[in-house]
């Protein structure tokens, strides 16, 4: 560690590419990254879909998902 300080050597590295195995691996992991962040962007909106439909009409304690199917109605009849 500390070797070399003073050198003004900079390498060319503009031939440098990725062998086919780390470049195949590497949009694995870049794919996998986005399906995983989908997943999380998917759960979370319809956590906040089920958890808002309480509060559709302006009617509170309804909410939560009823056993009709009632939760995935947005327009929600206050007469019933």
């Amino acid at each position: 560690m500390g070797n070399n300080l003073s050198s003004t050597f900079e390498p060319d590295l503009s031939k440098v590419v990725l062998s086919p195995t780390d470049r195949r691996a590497d949009i694995i992991l870049g794919v996998t990254w986005l399906v995983v962040i989908y997943m999380m962007v998917m759960i979370w909106t319809t956590r906040a879909r089920v958890d808002g439909a309480s509060h559709v009409g302006g009617v509170a304690g309804r909410g939560g998902v009823s056993g009709d199917g009632e939760w995935m109605n947005w327009n929600i009849d206050d007469d019933k």
